[in-house]
């Protein structure tokens, strides 16, 4: 018995920790599975659990598993602190903040004062700009890296635009800010029409525009995909060859089948899957395989994005201390993403918690089935 303990001694001295310790490396995430944000929410916990899969297939980290954590918060910003106070309870040594912005915003407070780094899959401005930004860090583009890409992109192709929208406060208020930002740009802004939320016909606000405005290209707005691809059907309805631009609703699958094959072909839209980046055909490939019967979500590449930055910081510093993970993410510069171009990189710095490559995103048509870059 004194050999065995003797022999137990000696091996626990000699044996590196991870290699005694087969307890999993907690990945907590905080999700939205019934509120405003559940319809790409439930995407990003797909995707989570699609790239924490084939990292536990090749091993894990440091030899050690990785375990999924999941809270729902409903999308409410009241009850995302306790939600993800809760994964921290639990163990979790990181965090995917993978609901809806304002929940993020309040999320990421806590990941602060818990001291425990935290991914956050929204586009919002503000995740990544302080206060409360010392342990989050943003992999989505942001939404003015968006609005950058995508007035680029129309001021390569016109000079001329006019904007549709939606009469609610939202989507005056995005009417206002792609307006200030084409101008800004050298775009002229001609016109702006807007049909009620709910609306069921847009024949005449397409008509004052193709008709009294004469414009060569509209943008395409608003609250809620409904009404823009109200717009969009009706313009090709009425058979009028107008560009049209759009954002990265045109990615969702829920607004293609709204659409139809057909009046996407119109569409020039901000797109942030290239075909050329292996890594992103890579994950595609996964998600077709494990969900068959699911459309794929393109915006989805950060996701790994962020479940790779937290392997890579846990692999730097061989732990899970949370400044120390900190400190390692923001060295983590030219990793390469899981979306955008083929040359787009991932890159955090302590200045800068907002990681998207600002080339992730790119003005795309759809064709032969598939989305492929329209501007060369």
């Amino acid at each position: 018995m004194k050999r065995f303990l003797f022999c137990f001694v000696v091996f626990a001295l000699f044996v590196p920790n991870y290699l005694i310790a087969a307890e999993p490396i907690r990945l907590g995430i905080l999700h939205d599975a019934s509120g405003g944000a559940s319809d790409y929410s439930r995407y990003n916990l797909m995707n989570a659990g699609l790239a924490v899969d084939e990292i536990n297939a090749a091993g894990g980290i440091l030899g050690r598993q990785v375990e999924v954590l999941k809270e729902d918060d409903g999308n409410d910003p009241n009850v995302s602190p306790l939600r993800t106070r809760t994964l921290v309870k639990r163990g979790a040594v990181g965090l995917l903040l993978a609901s809806g912005s304002a929940s993020v915003l309040q999320a990421r407070i806590v990941a602060e004062e818990e001291r425990v780094p935290a991914f956050a899959t929204t586009l919002h401005d503000k995740v990544s700009q302080p206060p409360h930004q010392t342990y989050t860090f943003q992999t989505n583009n942001s939404a003015t890296q968006q609005l950058n890409a995508l007035v680029s992109g129309i001021k390569s192709k016109v000079k001329q635009i006019a904007i549709f929208t939606d009469t609610s406060p939202t989507g005056a208020g995005l009417a206002g800010l792609y307006k200030k930002a084409l101008e800004n740009a050298g775009v002229e802004v001609i016109a702006t029409e807007a049909v009620d939320v709910g609306a069921t016909d847009a024949t005449a606000q397409v008509a004052r525009l193709r008709d009294k405005w004469k414009v060569k290209a509209v943008l395409i707005s608003g609250q809620a995909p409904q009404e823009q691809a109200l717009f969009v059907r009706t313009v090709l309805d009425m058979g009028w060859k107008v560009p049209l631009f759009q954002d990265v609703t045109a990615v969702s699958p829920s607004y293609r089948k709204l659409l139809g094959p057909k009046a996407l072909e119109q569409l020039y839209y901000l797109e942030p899957i290239h075909p050329d980046n292996e890594l992103a055909q890579k994950w595609i490939r996964k998600f077709r395989e494990k969900y068959p019967n699911e459309p794929v979500l393109t915006t989805m590449g950060n996701v790994w994005n962020a479940v790779y930055l937290f392997k890579r910081a846990v692999e730097m510093v061989k732990g899970t201390d949370g400044p120390a993970l900190r400190d390692a993410v923001e060295k983590i510069c030219g990793m390469r993403s899981h979306y955008g171009s083929p040359t787009s990189t991932v890159c955090c710095t302590k200045e800068n918690h907002l990681c998207a490559d600002p080339n992730g995103i790119f003005i795309a048509q759809f064709k032969d089935g598939k989305s492929v870059p329209a501007l060369k």
